[in-house]
């Protein structure tokens, strides 16, 4: 993900959509993980980014998380987009959220419970 007009795009429908986006830009491998509060605007975002033509964008996982009802995020605020150019402080920042292990099983990096 080097193209910063695409970069914008992405951050321009996240936030009108009040999506929660975490990017790895800069040198492949481009990573993006989004939260959003309903299942509509997840569908909508994906849709904005498949628009965009990324030679290899793949959706690896969608989920719905019931988190007890709180509305909490696990990553920053409705809107927000954090972006990071490296692997390391992307692992790092999802570790502070405590999704490290989620994000390593979902991206087949590790087993299933490990």
């Amino acid at each position: 993900m080097t193209s910063r007009r695409k970069i914008a795009t992405i951050h321009k429908h996240a936030q009108r959509l009040s999506l929660t986006l975490v990017l790895k830009t800069g040198r492949p491998p481009g990573i993006m993980l989004a939260e959003a509060m309903t299942h509509d605007a997840m569908e909508q975002w994906i849709g904005s980014v498949r628009r965009l033509r990324y030679k290899d964008f793949r959706v690896a996982k969608i989920e719905e998380i019931t988190d007890g009802g709180d509305g909490v995020s696990k990553l920053s605020g409705a809107g927000q987009v954090r972006e990071f150019e490296e692997i390391k402080e992307l692992g790092a920042y999802l570790q502070e959220c405590g999704i490290w292990h989620w994000w390593r099983e979902h991206m087949g990096f590790a087993k299933s419970g490990s």
